[in-house]
């Protein structure tokens, strides 16, 4: 999967849910986090995911967190959502985000850092491990195959990012779909490559 996505120019996620998201990622590497790590790499088990930090300002459409809410700094806690989070998304920014008490709380969260950059669409990560479940846990809900997470403000943690923001958070949704320069590579949530 890491080498498919880096091999594609655009990225395209949709879910039953309403996301329907396009990304450019076009001259970005993706990363594969299999739970081991090696010099020089970050692992995290039992996350298993596929992520690249899109190219900013490419990003267009909106997607739809139907799963969980994994906010860092870790202090702010880490919710499965109650009611989906519904975010629009224009030239590279989120614009608009909407939904229960979670999306509220989100709004205040990014608000209150008073930092535009926290808005930046920052990651595509893609869950691989079949084993885990989402149960609230960042690396469960992230890492659940079928599932892709969002992530928004900081990227330049991922290769070619150059974003600093004053948070990087994962927003998590299920059954995606993702295409890769028109080809579905995951569909509802399984893996068709």
């Amino acid at each position: 999967m890491a080498e498919l996505v880096t091999r594609a120019k655009v990225a395209r996620v949709t879910t039953p849910k309403g996301t329907d998201l396009t990304l450019g990622v076009e001259g970005r590497k993706a990363q594969a986090f299999h739970g081991f790590a090696e010099k020089g790499m970050l692992s995290s088990p039992p996350n298993i995911e596929v992520n690249c930090g899109p190219v900013e300002g490419t990003a267009e459409g909106k997607f739809v967190a139907d799963v969980a809410l994994d906010i860092l700094p870790p202090e702010y806690g880490f919710v499965l959502v109650s009611e989906p989070i519904e975010v629009t998304v224009h030239k590279g920014f989120a614009t608009e985000i909407k939904g229960g008490r979670e999306a509220e709380a989100l709004k205040e969260i990014l608000e209150a850092t008073k930092d535009p950059n926290v808005y930046n669409i920052a990651e595509l990560g893609i869950g691989m491990n079949p084993k885990c479940i989402p149960d609230g846990r960042p690396l469960m809900n992230e890492g659940t195959l079928g599932n892709i997470h969002i992530g928004i403000g900081t990227n330049e943690y991922f290769p070619g990012g150059t974003i600093r923001a004053a948070a990087h958070l994962d927003l998590v949704m299920s059954k995606a779909t993702l295409e890769l320069d028109g080809a579905v590579v995951m569909k509802d949530g399984k893996l068709t490559f």
